[in-house]
């Protein structure tokens, strides 16, 4: 675009030390757990398990994003969430061409991965359960 928005050269004068190693400390306790699922899932096991979650641990939840396919649905479900609240609404319709799957992502404080694989595969709709 050429703006000249961002220029070292005048940061630099603002302040000479940018650029040396400075010391931080991370938050060891925050992390970020996701998960890709090519099977379908249930969207009310999925908003069961996820209403139950954030009241389990809320709090310790800082944001949660998904793309989602449910089975027996022609569109995606987007889903957003910070800390308690959920926002979900259907997307764009799911093309021949691509393949469908979940993906879902947490970030937060002291996850337990194991717990959140386990309830996000009690949401996955069996193969023979779309067969019948």
């Amino acid at each position: 675009m050429g703006i000249g928005a961002f220029d070292l050269k005048n940061v630099l004068e603002i302040d000479p030390q940018i650029l040396e190693e400075q010391e931080h400390e991370h938050d060891q306790t925050i992390g970020c757990v996701a998960f890709r699922e090519p099977e379908p899932l249930d969207p009310v096991a999925l908003n069961s398990w996820l209403t139950r979650l954030v009241q389990d641990i809320g709090a310790d939840l800082f944001r949660m994003k998904g793309v989602l396919s449910f089975a027996g649905e022609a569109r995606r479900y987007v889903l957003h969430g910070i800390h308690m609240t959920l926002e979900g609404r259907p997307g764009k319709v799911w093309q021949p061409s691509e393949i469908r799957s979940s993906d879902i992502v947490f970030i937060g404080r002291n996850l337990d991965e194991e717990m959140l694989r386990a309830g996000f595969e009690r949401c996955i709709v069996p193969r023979q359960a779309l067969a019948s």
